[in-house]
C-alpha cells in the first residue's frame, strides 16, 4: 500500500486540473496536541529472568505502570500509579502557567520480582517565604503489586553546608548528611489504598503525604538542605541495589557536591559512598564505583582550547590534563578549532573504573569508538567503528553515557548506540548482533533499539519506531524467532491519523548527495499540495530518525513535509562536515533549493504554494532563502531566530555563557559573512509574508538581544512594505510543554491560511504580545 500511495504522488500527465483550496477552518489547538503530548507509553523493562514484562501508562494526568507476566500477558499482574502532573510541576514556578507532564526517567527490575521507577516528582521544601524545589521521587514495588511506595526522595538525602565560603569536614556532633528513610516499604501484610482489580498498592502521589516538606536545619557552622536526586544506574555486583546520584546546593564559590548513594530497593536503606566536589563552571563524568573521574569546564569563563582532565582513581587526585596521561598524539580537548575536525572525547565506563570508553576520529574520516586504560595511557584491543557513519554524536551532555549499552550481567559494554539510516547499535557480541539483524529483518525502515536481556539472552525487550511512526514494545525470544508485539506507544496517532513518511536522495549537480524525508498529509487542502520546507535547526543537523512530531502536526494543516540533510551534516565524517564552510548560509540555501527543485520535479506539489520554516539558526536560512528566491516561497516562518548571526555570537558570549555557540561558530559563518549581515541590512529584499516567533525572556528580566533585534527587523521590513507577523513564545513553550507547543502550531496554521491560500490577504502590522 505504501508504494501505490507513494506513486500517487509521482508526477502523472502534464496539465492535472488544480483543485481549488477548500475554506480553511479556525485552527485549533486542540488538533495538534496529539503530536505534543506525551507519549501513552514511553518505558519499558524486562526482569533478568525474562518472566515479566513492565510498562508506563498515561492515564489522564497520572502516569502508571502495568506488569505482565510475558507468558501470560492477557491480564496484568500489577497497576500501580506512580506519578502526576500535579506532582511534577514546581510549587510557585515563575513564568509557568501550564503543569509539567509527569515523566519517568528510568525504570528497571532489581531483581527478579522488584521493579524500582524514577520519576521527575517536585519537592517544595523550606519554610517561611523561603522555598526550594527539588526533583526526584524513587518508587518501587513487586511484580505482584505489593510493597509499593516512594523509597527515596529529596528529603532522604540530606547534605551539611559549611556556612562559611571555607569548606573542611562537617563536625562529629552533626548528623550524618545521609540516612534511611523515616518510613519504612510497606510490608506484603500492608493493604492500605489496595486497588481491587489487580491487588496492588497504589498510593496516589497527588495525595499531600506523598509529597511532604521539610524545613532546613541550621547548626552552629551548617546548614542542612535537601539534595536533588536520580538513579545513576543498577549498583555492579549487588542484585537489588542501586546507585542514587544526588547533586548538592550550589556553593559560595560556585562548586556543588556531587554525591551517590546505595539504596537497597527491598528494604529502603541507603549507604552514603561518596561525595566529590566538582568546582564551579566544569561538569564531570562519573564511573560506576561512584567517583567523578573526568572534568570538563563548561563555561566560557574558561579559555579555549578546553581540556579534558583526569582526577584520579578515586577522583581525589588533583585533576591533570587526559592528554598528558596519554601522552604525544593525545587529542582530549575541544575549541572552535577542532571541534568539526579531530579530537577525542569521553564517553563513559563499563564495570571496570579503569577502563575509559572514548569517540576518536583521529587518523580516519569518522569517530570510532575505543577503550583506554586509565592506569596505562594505552588503548586496550576493544574498537567500534563503521566506515560510513560517524559513532559521536556532534554535541552531547557530557557525563550522559546514552551511547554505551552495558551488559547488566557482567558490567561490560558490550555495544555502542549511534544514529545511521535509523537509529543503530553496533555490537561487540556476535549473538546480539545476529539479534539485531533478525528484528531488523523482520521490522523494515524502523529503528530497532535493543533495550534490555534476560540472563539466559533468550528474551529481548526492543523498541521499534520511525520518523512516521511513534512505535511499540515488543518482546524477542532467540530460541524461537517470535516477535511479539505488547504494547504501542501512541495509540491515539497511529496509523489512522499519522501521515506517511517516505525517504528520498538525490545527487545535485555538483555530485552532493542530499538525503531527507517528506511526510505526505492524510487530507491535503488542495491538489495539488502546497509544501512546507523544515531547514535543519543547526547546519550539522540530520533529520532525526525518532517520531517526527513537528512535521506530522505540519502535515495535519494539510502540507507535504520536507526535511532534509545538507552539506556539514554530522555523522558522515570529516570529509563531509568540511563541505559546508566554503559558503555557510549560502551554501545551506543551495541545498535547500536542490531539495525543493528535486521535489517539484519529481512528485505532484503546487510550486505556487510554498512555505519554509525553521528554528533557530534554521530558521535565519528560512528566511535567507525568501530572500534570495522572493519567486520561489510564498512565505517564511522563523522560531527564535538569530537575525545577526555575528551580532549574536559576540552578545550571546556576555549574557548566557552557553560554551556551544563558540564552539560551533565555525559552521556558521566566517569574519566576512558575519560583517555582511545580508539578513538584517536588506529587510527591503523580503517582499513576501514572514512569521517571526521569538522567546522574549523571562518576565519581569530585561528582554534579550536577539529578541530585540528580531523585533527591529520585523520592524524594518514592515517600514520597507513587507508583510511580517511578530509573536512572543512562552516560557511553557520553550519548556517543550505540550499546550503551549500546541496553541504555537495553531497560530502557524492561522498563518499560513492566509499566505499561502489566500495571499491577497494583508498580513498585519508588528505586534508585540506579553
Amino acid at each position: 500500500m505504501k508504494h501505490l500511495a507513494l506513486a500517487a504522488l509521482l508526477l502523472g500527465a502534464l496539465g492535472v486540473l488544480r483543485a481549488a483550496a477548500a475554506p480553511p477552518s479556525a485552527p485549533d489547538a486542540g488538533t495538534f496536541l496529539p503530536y505534543f503530548q506525551p507519549f501513552r507509553t514511553d518505558q519499558a523493562a524486562l526482569s533478568p529472568d525474562g518472566q515479566y514484562l513492565a510498562y508506563s501508562l498515561r492515564d489522564g494526568d497520572k502516569l502508571k505502570v502495568v506488569v505482565l507476566n510475558v507468558d501470560h500477558p492477557d491480564k496484568a499482574t500489577a497497576l500501580a500509579t506512580v506519578a502526576s502532573d500535579e506532582t511534577s510541576t514546581p510549587s510557585q514556578a515563575a513564568n509557568q502557567d501550564e503543569k509539567t507532564p509527569a515523566q519517568i526517567r528510568w525504570m528497571r527490575w532489581t531483581t527478579p520480582t522488584r521493579l524500582v521507577v524514577d520519576t521527575n516528582g517536585v519537592f517544595a521544601v523550606g519554610s517561611g517565604g523561603s522555598w526550594t524545589n527539588y526533583v526526584g521521587a524513587v518508587f518501587a514495588l513487586d511484580a505482584d503489586g505489593r510493597n509499593a511506595g516512594l523509597i527515596a526522595t529529596p528529603r532522604d538525602v540530606l547534605e551539611q553546608i559549611p556556612n562559611e565560603s571555607t569548606f573542611g569536614p562537617p563536625p562529629e556532633d552533626q548528623p550524618p548528611a545521609v540516612w534511611s528513610p523515616d518510613q519504612p516499604v510497606p510490608s506484603a501484610s500492608d493493604t492500605s489504598n489496595v486497588d481491587s482489580t489487580y491487588g496492588a498498592a497504589t498510593p496516589d502521589p497527588s495525595e499531600p503525604a506523598t509529597f511532604p516538606t521539610l524545613a532546613p536545619q541550621a547548626g552552629p557552622t551548617t546548614t542542612v538542605l535537601a539534595q536533588n536526586l536520580r538513579v545513576y544506574d543498577l549498583a555492579p555486583g549487588k542484585p537489588g541495589d542501586v546507585l542514587l546520584e544526588t547533586f548538592g546546593n550550589s556553593r559560595d564559590d560556585g562548586s556543588q557536591r556531587v554525591g551517590f548513594v546505595l539504596l537497597n530497593t527491598v528494604t529502603g536503606k541507603m549507604h552514603d559512598l561518596s561525595g566529590d566536589i566538582v568546582p564551579p563552571n566544569m561538569a564531570g563524568l562519573t564511573d560506576l564505583s561512584s567517583h567523578v573521574r573526568v572534568l570538563l569546564p563548561s563555561t566560557l569563563l574558561t579559555a579555549f582550547p578546553h581540556t579534558y582532565e583526569y582526577t584520579g582513581p578515586t577522583g581525589a587526585n588533583r585533576p591533570q590534563p587526559l592528554n598528558r596521561l596519554v601522552g604525544p598524539g593525545g587529542a582530549f580537548s575541544v575549541s572552535p578549532a577542532n571541534f568539526f575536525g579531530q579530537r577525542e572525547i569521553p564517553l563513559g565506563f563499563g564495570a571496570n573504573p579503569n577502563d575509559l570508553y572514548f569517540a576518536s576520529n583521529v587518523g580516519r574520516d569518522t569517530y570510532g569508538v575505543y577503550s583506554l586504560d586509565l592506569r596505562s595511557g594505552h588503548r586496550t584491543k576493544v574498537a567500534f567503528e563503521d566506515p560510513t557513519y560517524d559513532l559521536a554524536p556532534p554535541v552531547q551532555t557530557f557525563g550522559s553515557r546514552d551511547q554505551l549499552v552495558v551488559d547488566r550481567f557482567n558490567g561490560q559494554v558490550v555495544g555502542v548506540r549511534y544514529a545511521g539510516k535509523f537509529a543503530q547499535t553496533l555490537w561487540l557480541n556476535q549473538t546480539f548482533q545476529d539479534v539485531q539483524q533478525q528484528i531488523e529483518t523482520a521490522l523494515p525502515n524502523h529503528s530497532i533499539r535493543i533495550l534490555e536481556w534476560d540472563s539466559a539472552a533468550r528474551r529481548f525487550l526492543v523498541l521499534a519506531d520511525a520518523p512516521g511512526d511513534a512505535g511499540a514494545y515488543y518482546v524477542f525470544n532467540r530460541f524461537t524467532g517470535t516477535l511479539s508485539q505488547f504494547v504501542r506507544r501512541a495509540p491515539s496517532i497511529d496509523d489512522g491519523q499519522t501521515s506517511k513518511t517516505y525517504p528520498f536522495s538525490f545527487d545535485e549537480k555538483n555530485g552532493t548527495p542530499i538525503q531527507g524525508i517528506m511526510v505526505v498529509p492524510n487530507h491535503p487542502r488542495v491538489t495539488p499540495m502546497p509544501v512546507i520546507v523544515l531547514c535543519p535547526s543547526m547546519p550539522w543537523d540530520r533529520v532525526s530518525p525518532d517520531f517526527q512530531s513537528r512535521a506530522q502536526a505540519l502535515a495535519e494543516m494539510g502540507f507535504m513535509v520536507v526535511e532534509y540533510n545538507g552539506r556539514g551534516a554530522w555523522g558522515f565524517g570529516l570529509r563531509e562536515r568540511a563541505a559546508l564552510a566554503p559558503g555557510y548560509d549560502l551554501t545551506q540555501v543551495a541545498d535547500l533549493m536542490a531539495t525543493l527543485d528535486y521535489i517539484e520535479g519529481n512528485y505532484r506539489v503546487d510550486a505556487k504554494r510554498v512555505a519554509v520554516m525553521g528554528e533557530t539558526q534554521g530558521g535565519f536560512i528560512a528566511l535567507r532563502a525568501l530572500q534570495i528566491h522572493p519567486n520561489r516561497f510564498r512565505c517564511a516562518i522563523a522560531i527564535n531566530a538569530p537575525v545577526d548571526l555575528g551580532n549574536w555570537l559576540t552578545t550571546q558570549r556576555w549574557t548566557d555563557n552557553d560554551v556551544g555557540p563558540s564552539l560551533t561558530r565555525q559552521a556558521l559563518g566566517d569574519k566576512a559573512r558575519f560583517d555582511a549581515a545580508p539578513l538584517v541590512k536588506h529587510p527591503d529584499q523580503i517582499k513576501q509574508p514572514i512569521m517571526l516567533l521569538h522567546y522574549p525572556g523571562p518576565d519581569g528580566a530585561p528582554r534579550t538581544f536577539d529578541y530585540l533585534a528580531a523585533k527591529s527587523f520585523a520592524s524594518s521590513v514592515r517600514r520597507a512594505g513587507g508583510g511580517v507577523e511578530f509573536d512572543d513564545l512562552s516560557m511553557d513553550y520553550m519548556r517543550g510543554l505540550p499546550e503551549a507547543r500546541s496553541e504555537v502550531y495553531a497560530k502557524i496554521d492561522s498563518f499560513l491560511n492566509l499566505a499561502i491560500f489566500d495571499y491577497s490577504v494583508k498580513v498585519g502590522p508588528v505586534k508585540e504580545r506579553r
